[in-house]
C-alpha cells in the first residue's frame, strides 16, 4: 500500500489521464465503452489505451470486454482507498479539519424546508429527455420547484413526438421551448440547488461552471 498509492497519485498526476479518471467518476457506476471516451476526451484510440492501460495498472478502474467491445469503469474501493489514505493523518490529528467533509448533519441529511429549490435538467439536444423531465416536475412539483431545462448544442428543436407524448398525458406544453446551456451562465443567471444531466453525451462533458 505504501507504494500503491504514490503511484496512483503519480498516474493522476498527468492532466489528461486525469480528466479520464473524472469522466468515467462522472459517469459511475456505468461502464464507458473505449469509443465514447476517446470521442468525449479527443483522444486518438492508441493515446486512449495509453492512458487506460496506466490507469489500470493502478488499480483505479476495471476493464470489461462486451462483444467486441472494451468498457472501462471507476474501480470505487481502490478510489476511496485512495482518498481515505490522503485523509488518515488529518483526520486523526486535527479532526475539526475534517469535520466539514464529513458532518453527519451534511446537505444530504437537512430537513426539507418551504423554499423553492432551482432545478436544471441538461441534455445534448434539450429536444426531448430533458424536457420531459422540465415539464413533469413542474406539473408535479411547481409548489417546491423553479425548473428549467436546456442543452449543450448551438442549436436545438424540440421533438413533436415528445410534445405529442407529454400532451396526451394532460401536461401543458404551451410555455416548453428548446434553450442552449448558454442562458443560464452569467452573473445574471440563477443560482441552482440541483443539476442533473440525463444523457450519457451530456455527462460526458465538462459543465459550465
Amino acid at each position: 500500500m505504501e507504494n500503491l498509492i504514490p503511484n496512483r497519485l503519480t498516474v493522476l498526476g498527468h492532466p489528461q489521464r486525469l480528466a479520464l479518471f473524472r469522466l468515467l467518476m462522472r459517469r459511475y457506476p456505468d461502464r464507458v465503452p473505449a469509443t465514447e471516451l476517446a470521442q468525449a476526451l479527443r483522444l486518438k484510440p492508441n493515446t486512449l489505451s495509453t492512458y487506460v492501460n496506466a490507469l489500470m495498472q493502478a488499480g483505479l478502474i476495471t476493464q470489461e470486454r462486451v462483444g467486441t467491445s472494451l468498457r472501462y469503469a471507476i474501480d470505487m474501493e481502490a478510489t476511496r482507498t485512495t482518498i481515505d489514505y490522503l485523509l488518515l493523518d488529518c483526520c486523526r490529528g486535527r479532526p475539526e479539519i475534517c469535520a466539514p467533509l464529513f458532518n453527519s448533519e451534511g446537505a444530504g441529511d437537512r430537513p426539507m424546508t418551504d423554499e423553492k429549490y432551482n432545478v436544471l435538467f441538461i441534455c445534448t439536444g434539450n429536444s426531448a429527455r430533458s424536457i420531459f423531465a422540465e415539464c413533469i416536475l413542474r406539473d408535479l412539483g411547481s409548489d417546491r420547484f423553479e425548473v428549467r431545462s436546456a442543452g449543450t448544442k448551438p442549436r436545438s428543436e424540440m421533438n413533436p413526438l415528445a410534445l405529442e407524448a407529454l400532451a396526451q398525458k394532460g401536461h401543458d406544453v404551451a410555455s416548453l421551448r428548446s434553450k442552449n446551456i448558454s442562458e443560464f451562465v452569467g452573473d445574471d443567471a440563477p443560482a441552482f440547488d440541483f443539476v442533473f444531466t440525463v444523457c450519457n453525451q451530456a455527462a460526458n462533458e465538462e459543465c459550465p461552471a
